[in-house]
């Protein structure tokens, strides 16, 4: 994800028939933040109540 010319934030679920994946990517400006946690919490917590 772009914005304003600028790597932003992006995270996404892929559901496989033998297990899944979680992939992110963040600009280095981002890390340490917690913010792979928090999206990763809440994109698990939905793929599983889906």
């Amino acid at each position: 994800m772009f914005r304003d010319g600028s790597l932003g934030r992006a995270m996404g679920v892929s559901h496989k028939e033998n297990g899944g994946d979680l992939g992110y990517m963040f600009a280095r400006t981002d890390w340490g933040r917690g913010y792979a946690t928090e999206m990763g919490r809440a994109l698990i917590a939905e793929g599983f109540a889906r």
